[in-house]
């Protein structure tokens, strides 16, 4: 498991504050993470697989607060248009 979070972290350019941030994580939010994403692969009953992302030391309340529940936001700003008509005043009573 040491290994593996090792690799995760150079594949994903994560830096812990120390050393003792970096076991905790691993003890405590990785192993569990895992230990999920594989009891779940192993169900064989479902037409996909889970696997570890970028997100993989985070709890789901971590990830919930920074994401806002929003799986939009991470993958870049958004992009906020309005109505294009929001402007026009002369509006017809009837339409056919």
């Amino acid at each position: 498991m040491s290994k593996m979070h090792e690799q995760w972290m150079v594949k994903h350019g994560h830096v812990y504050k120390d050393e003792v941030e970096k076991a905790q994580r691993l003890k405590a939010v990785i192993k569990e993470n895992v230990e999920f994403i594989e009891s779940f692969n192993n169900d064989g009953e479902k037409p996909y697989k889970l696997s570890i992302n970028e997100f993989g030391d985070l709890t789901n309340e971590e990830f919930k607060a920074s994401h806002n529940g929003f799986r939009g936001s991470m993958v870049g700003p958004m992009r906020i248009t309005t109505f294009m008509y929001e402007n026009v005043t002369a509006v017809p009573s009837t339409m056919d």
